[in-house]
């Protein structure tokens, strides 16, 4: 019998609440899709990967706390219960989700489903969070005991791949200890503290593609004000530490080139602190952008807000926000590369046995045995070859929801599959499966 994998991630299944990111669209397409595609491998013995952030623990959040006045009002601290009683809300608010996987598994006892942990989902390494997946998948089943099973990593040598979520290349979402659930990531603390409060007055905020561009496009200037207060409470909370600017983004911090800016975070202007002359952003780039909308006339909605927050820090002091210099075009993607295909290229070890970057694995990938290097995390498929070696890095992409700055569902459904070909080599495939009848979502 043949192997092969199926692998997405990303789906971020929440609590159908204004926090959720995996709209009906998205889910009626991944019913549709378990329905069919895997029938093409009837014969195979199939595993069906999910590489992390199948579920938004981080944003099933009680109503006292997306809409709390203060940040330190909102606790955070967490236990495995606390943890498992979020996850069975998730499993409540979408039945044909795990229906469909129930379905997946009922016809073949050669079909396993496996999840790894993410960062949004890392309470899956708590044995009381995964009997509620297991269970929402199979009540009362006879199915065997591996059907559903739990990994902090995917290892299958037979296809020559690994596969782990990719959170641990990011700082700011990475774990000291990832098979423990002692200490959540920076990131934890900023979703529940900063974004759940600003995406419940503003719903589907942060799945916006661009999501600054979208505030400016869509003229939303009053969630400037929100955002500041909710990202200076932030700063002041001192129950955690915080993440590290820019690399926490609304956007894309990177843009392919400078003349296509797709801005990071306004810090300077959202914290309250005036900051070595700049008034809006610790990014460069950001600050010439927000500079340039200061100054624009077909936007004074920004400056009004803008200079209601710029007063605030100045106090009684003038200050002129300059006009923004000209950037000059580059090739950005040429002078900063991709940070997650650098990483995986060091999993392997060298002809010295030395590496740069401990897969979850535990120990450096052998050459001889891996061909492939899947991740999630980024939302952005990818598949292509690391320099210097015949193995391939590929990204998952994503499920949860993407919104267009008009509002329309441009999420972008994509799978990877590995299976060997009659000749026993191992074949990639990465696609998109189509998204039906996405209707404009309704914004805030």
């Amino acid at each position: 019998m043949k192997k092969s994998a199926i692998f997405l991630s990303d789906l971020h299944l929440g609590r159908d609440d204004q926090l959720e990111d995996f709209a009906v669209a998205n889910q009626n397409a991944f019913i549709k899709f378990l329905r069919e595609y895997p029938t093409w491998f009837a014969t195979d013995e199939l595993d069906l990967v999910f590489l992390g952030d199948t579920f938004d623990i981080w944003q099933v959040a009680e109503d006292d706390e997306k809409t709390a006045a203060q940040s330190t009002s909102i606790p955070m601290d967490f236990s495995a219960q606390a943890e498992a009683d979020r996850m069975a809300r998730i499993v409540q608010s979408h039945s044909g989700f795990f229906a469909a996987l129930r379905d997946f598994l009922t016809p073949a006892s050669h079909r396993r489903i496996v999840f790894t942990p993410g960062n949004h989902d890392h309470a899956l390494v708590a044995p009381a969070v995964q009997t509620i997946v297991r269970d929402g998948i199979t009540p009362a089943s006879t199915l065997p005991p591996d059907a559903v099973c739990f990994s902090e990593f995917y290892n299958e040598p037979r296809l020559g791949v690994y596969g782990e979520h990719g959170n641990q290349i990011d700082p700011n979402n990475a774990y000291k200890s990832f098979p423990s659930l002692d200490k959540e990531a920076k990131g934890f603390y900023f979703v529940r503290s900063f974004w759940n409060r600003v995406e419940t007055v503003y719903p589907s905020l942060d799945v916006w593609w661009k999501s600054f561009d979208a505030i400016i496009k869509r003229k939303l200037w009053k969630a400037i004000p929100l955002m500041a207060k909710c990202w200076c409470q932030y700063l002041a909370d001192h129950r955690f530490d915080h993440v590290s600017i820019p690399s926490i983004l609304v956007y894309d911090a990177v843009p392919s080139a400078y003349s296509e800016i797709q801005m990071a975070f306004p810090d300077v202007l959202l914290a309250g602190q005036p900051q070595d002359g700049r008034f809006f952003s610790s990014d460069p780039l950001t600050e010439e952008a927000l500079r340039a909308l200061y100054h624009d006339p077909a936007n004074p909605g920004f400056r009004v807000e803008a200079d209601a927050l710029l007063k605030q820090q100045y106090l009684d002091e003038s200050y002129t926000v300059p006009v923004a210099r000209p950037i000059v075009e580059l090739d950005a993607k040429g002078l900063f590369g991709d940070a997650y295909k650098r990483a995986v290229n060091t999993m392997f070890s060298d002809s010295t046995g030395s590496h740069r970057y401990l897969p979850l694995k535990g120990v450096p990938l052998d050459v001889e045995t891996y061909s492939f290097v899947v991740l999630g995390h980024t939302h952005g498929e990818k598949m292509e070859k690391l320099p210097g070696r015949t193995a391939q890095y590929i990204n998952t992409g994503s499920w949860s929801t993407r919104l267009s700055v008009d509002g329309r569902n441009i999420s972008r459904l994509c799978y990877t599959r590995l299976m060997p070909n009659d000749a026993g080599e191992i074949e990639v495939e990465q696609e998109c499966w189509p998204l039906e009848h996405a209707v404009p979502s309704i914004l805030g």
